[in-house]
């Protein structure tokens, strides 16, 4: 029973130095990805620890700009309008 107790606390330990681990080199890279997105005129992107949340960086991109295509499509969406989107974890998609 020690045994598994011990074997346990330092696995949860090494999860949790390996999580600040993978935040610091996301910190690290958060420069250079908002760089990149005020180049690609993606500016109002969400911060790329929060992107990396939801999943593969490029479904991202990906899925937004589908539902944007599918919004204008269906709702004759225009490009000065706007949509509040409620519920979403990082809840950001290029409309215009």
């Amino acid at each position: 029973m020690l045994k598994n107790y011990l074997l346990n606390r330092s696995s949860d330990r090494l999860a949790r130095f390996a999580r600040g681990l993978r935040d610091t080199y996301f910190r690290a890279l958060s420069p250079i990805d908002r760089l990149g997105l005020v180049i690609t005129d993606k500016g109002h992107y969400p911060p790329l620890l929060l992107r990396r949340e939801v999943g593969d960086l490029a479904a991202f991109e990906t899925s937004s700009a589908e539902f944007v295509a599918y919004l204008k499509l269906l709702c004759d969406l225009k490009p000065r309008e706007h949509v509040l989107d409620i519920g979403a974890v990082v809840g950001n998609s290029p409309c215009n």
